[in-house]
């Protein structure tokens, strides 16, 4: 955040518009009242976020790419687009006789059908639970997936809580908690793991077992990424590719990361990397092209950019909430690509 503190203590060389200057000089007193040197982060990040949406309106968008030492520059309004919207709570619940219940955060209380009973709680997540499993086979399988556009938190029966990002699905079986705790993944989804010593949680996700006892981590397995990783936050985490036949334990702050037959560890900012779940885009050194991948998983659009040789790495964050031209914007100030939005598709200009 080092380029918000530079742009409050500058004042502008030249300001052609009175009015211009004055809005930029009540903003930045405004925001003086509300940055705290001393706050962690965890607590900063909403600050940092309001910070960020007011600095893009007047044209100081760069904030946001805090590795970057180019100038500020303002961004001139175009004319008026038909803007994408972020993602929303969403997600498709198919049980094992195949009947399907479309879950959000909206207009649903309680439902109950076939042992199946799914209540909505004060923060917008859903538990889920079965009433009835007596008759289930171990065989049988329950599913959620989580469309392009759509993130999803859900409580299982066995009280263990789930995050599903964009383009996720989750697999499991119908007596989940009652016969097993192992389900297979897609996609990118954030574990809070209920103890249960006599079924450990297990997850499978192109080729990995990863296998937890009162644990948090999240495991990356989208098929358009370069390498599928899984992060621990909390507790202690065995991690087996069958493909590269290996097998690492790690520990709070580490990530494996599975490419080419190999797996390695590494160690990484935890709170960086599942900062998606609590509203927010973050990345650190990241190419241009996993921020495509991103916005096309998460606005449910086509990325057709051609990037130009050599573009680098950056670093920043930015809420999830945020439209996608004002996004654009940001990329666009921040890399010198000219991009455009046609429909729903990103295409260079």
């Amino acid at each position: 955040m080092r380029l918000i503190s530079h742009t409050m203590a500058s004042e502008p060389r030249e300001e052609q518009d009175e009015k211009m200057a004055e809005l930029v000089h009540h903003v930045k007193h405004q925001l003086r009242q509300k940055l705290q040197p001393d706050q962690k982060r965890k607590n900063s990040w909403s600050i940092y976020a309001a910070a960020a949406i007011t600095l893009l309106a007047i044209g100081a968008s760069l904030f946001l790419f805090k590795e970057r030492n180019s100038p500020m520059i303002t961004i001139t309004p175009k004319e008026a687009i038909a803007d994408i919207q972020p993602g929303s709570n969403k997600a498709i619940l198919t049980l094992s006789d195949g009947k399907k219940i479309e879950l959000s955060d909206k207009d649903l209380s309680v439902y109950a059908q076939s042992g199946v009973e799914i209540k909505q709680q004060k923060d917008g997540s859903i538990i889920y639970q079965l009433s009835n499993t007596s008759g289930a086979s171990t065989t049988d399988m329950n599913s959620i997936e989580v469309p392009k556009g759509g993130q999803y938190k859900i409580i299982l029966p066995d009280g263990t809580k789930v995050w599903l990002n964009s383009a996720s699905t989750l697999r499991y079986p119908a007596a989940f908690g009652s016969v097993s705790r192992t389900m297979e993944m897609t996609g990118e989804a954030f574990f809070a793991i209920a103890p249960n010593k006599n079924f450990p949680f297990k997850v499978v996700a192109s080729g990995q077992e990863v296998t937890a006892l009162g644990t948090s981590f999240n495991i990356n397995a989208y098929a358009n990424e370069p390498a599928i990783t899984t992060t621990l936050l909390e507790g202690k985490l065995k991690v087996e590719d069958k493909k590269a036949n290996n097998m690492v334990i790690i520990h709070p702050g580490q990530q494996t990361r599975s490419r080419g037959g190999k797996l390695t560890v590494d160690n990484v900012n935890a709170a960086d990397v599942m900062a998606w779940k609590d509203g927010l885009f973050v990345n650190n050194n990241a190419s241009l092209e996993a921020v495509m991948r991103q916005i096309e998983r998460w606005y449910d659009v086509t990325v057709d950019v051609k990037l130009p040789a050599g573009a680098g790495t950056f670093s920043g964050e930015l809420p999830k909430n945020t439209p996608l031209t004002e996004l654009l914007q940001s990329l666009e100030v921040a890399t010198g690509i000219k991009l455009k939005l046609e429909g729903r598709r990103v295409t260079n200009r």
